[in-house]
């Protein structure tokens, strides 16, 4: 039980630190004027709605890396993460050719404000990019987690969203005027930033566990 409650702890303080460090981009899209702060909640939301497919594959993921870490199978396990985020990217590309398809569409969902579409549309497009790397992330932090890992995940998505994307977001939208589009280019690398460790991580972890049974064998 003590365990389950560490693993808990840990992932209530990483959804505390994403939900926070996304919260402060709000704050920093009210610098940038009320057309960037309007726009920026249709942004996001936009993004949100792939995220939640990813959530869902991550949950899965965790589950299956879960039973095959469980049962000390550390191909398969390697194997459940890898498909994991192999499917991730599949269907958030598929997101992102849908939403860099049909940005106007989407907009047009949301106002018909023609100011706000100028700032906002070219925004849309850019999430297309964003959607990849937001998705696989949040699949490879719950493979992780699926491992027992509790605070390395915790850990490298307070770095890559509070540590890296808010001071990003500032520097590139409000000092380089980058505007709304800069607002995504910090969540852009930030994601990167966190997938590309994240995966490190899990291939660490699944390559050691490989090399024990070979050793034991």
């Amino acid at each position: 039980m003590g365990h389950q409650r560490t693993i808990g702890y840990a992932s209530a303080v990483s959804i505390g630190a994403e939900v926070g460090a996304f919260s402060g981009l709000v704050v920093i899209a009210e610098k940038l004027g009320a057309l960037s702060l309007a726009g920026q909640e249709i942004v996001f939301n936009v993004l949100s709605l792939p995220f939640m497919v990813a959530v869902g594959i991550g949950s899965a993921t965790a589950v299956r890396v879960g039973i095959s870490h469980g049962r000390g199978d550390p191909l398969d396990t390697a194997l459940a993460g890898w498909t994991g985020l192999f499917l991730s990217f599949l269907l958030m590309a598929a997101a992102a050719l849908v939403i860099h398809a049909v940005p106007e569409w989407i907009y047009a969902l949301h106002s018909d404000d023609k100011l706000l579409a100028a700032i906002t549309i070219p925004a849309i497009i850019f999430v297309a990019y964003v959607t990849i790397f937001d998705g696989g992330q949040a699949v490879i932090s719950m493979g992780l987690r699926g491992l027992g890992e509790t605070w390395w995940p915790t850990a490298i998505q307070g770095v890559a969203y509070l540590g890296l994307m808010l001071p990003l977001s500032w520097f590139l939208a409000v000092t380089m005027g980058h505007g709304l589009i800069g607002l995504l280019e910090a969540t852009l690398i930030a994601s990167i930033f966190s997938v590309i460790v994240q995966s490190i991580r899990f291939w660490w972890l699944t390559g050691r566990e490989k090399a024990f049974e070979s050793s034991a064998g």
